[in-house]
Parts: structure tokens; sequence; C-alpha cells
């Protein structure tokens, strides 16, 4: 398992700084091609639009596995530890049932598309459309996976709901307090 979730987090990594570079060189050479040929690549708008929207989608992935997202933390960290327990799986639950959301909206409009091309490059717009199904499984995969740890296997659930800085104090706090 930690295998797997070690592969999954350098693929996704390599997913995203491919996307950056290949973003950035479109742009930059458009730029470089409009100044010195007067004429821009009619192609690279168009795909860095596509790397920019896959980049954001895998940064998503990873922001969450890496539990980098924004958090309103003023409350979670004064309740009691099985109130916090609580919250952990309601919230999880809750965005569970916002991925399939997501995953639901995002075929429709995958199907959709997949007839409608970009107009340069003629790639479907379901590349992109679909990136929206990406994002819903890969959350899913960790939002499960997080919940199954909390639950079966008595992972710390302070470490997915607050920031480092706060864990670390509230673990020091509770070995104070058995000393």
């Amino acid at each position: 398992m930690k295998r797997f979730a070690t592969y999954s987090d350098k693929l996704l990594k390599l997913f995203a700084v491919i996307c950056v570079v290949a973003m950035s060189l479109l742009v930059f050479s458009n730029v470089v091609s409009r100044y010195i040929f007067d004429s821009s690549i009619p192609w690279a708008n168009e795909m860095s639009r596509f790397f920019f929207v896959w980049l954001v989608f895998f940064g998503a992935i990873e922001a969450l596995k890496s539990n980098e997202h924004m958090a309103v933390d003023l409350l979670v960290g004064k309740l009691p530890k099985v109130v916090r327990k609580i919250s952990f799986v309601f919230i999880n639950l809750v965005i569970l049932f916002l991925l399939y959301m997501i995953f639901d909206g995002s075929i429709k409009i995958t199907q959709l598309s997949i007839n409608s091309p970009a107009p340069a490059t003629g790639i479907p717009f379901s590349f992109m459309n679909g990136m929206g199904i990406i994002l819903s499984v890969g959350m899913a995969i960790i939002v499960i996976t997080r919940l199954i740890t909390v639950l079966f296997f008595k992972d710390d659930v302070d470490k997915y709901m607050l920031p480092k800085s706060e864990v670390e104090e509230l673990v020091n706090a509770e070995e104070g307090n058995k000393l």
C-alpha cells in the first residue's frame, strides 16, 4: 500500500511538472514568435489552456493528499478528540457526496464534448472535461483511505484536520498531561 502511495505521489508530481514546463514553453514560444515573426503559433493558446486545467486538477489531488487545502480550523482544535473524530467522519462523507456529484457531472459533460474538437488542435474537449473524472476518483480514493485508517486502524484524526504546527502542539500538550 505504501509503495502504491509513493508511486502515485511521484506520478502526480511528474504530471504537474510536465504541465508547468509544457505550458511555460508554449506561452513563451508564442510570445517570442509574435514579437519576432509577427504571427503566433495557432495551437499554443489551446494547448497551454489544456495543460493549465490538467495542472490545476493534478494539483488539487496532490494538495488533498498532502493535507494542504485551505481549512478553517479555529473551532476544530478546541473540540474534544471524540468530537473531532465524529466531525472528521461527517466532513469526509460530505466530501465523498460532493465528489460523486463532480464525477457524475464530469461524465455527462465529457460524453457531450467527445465529438467537440478544439478549433486549432482538433483535440476533443473531453480530454479537458474528463479531468473532473480523474479528480473525483483520485480524491475519493484518498478520502476513503483516510476514513478507513481513522476508523479501523485508529490513525490520528488530527493529522488530517489540523495544520502540522497545531498537531505538534496537541501532541506535546498530551505528553505533558501524561507526565
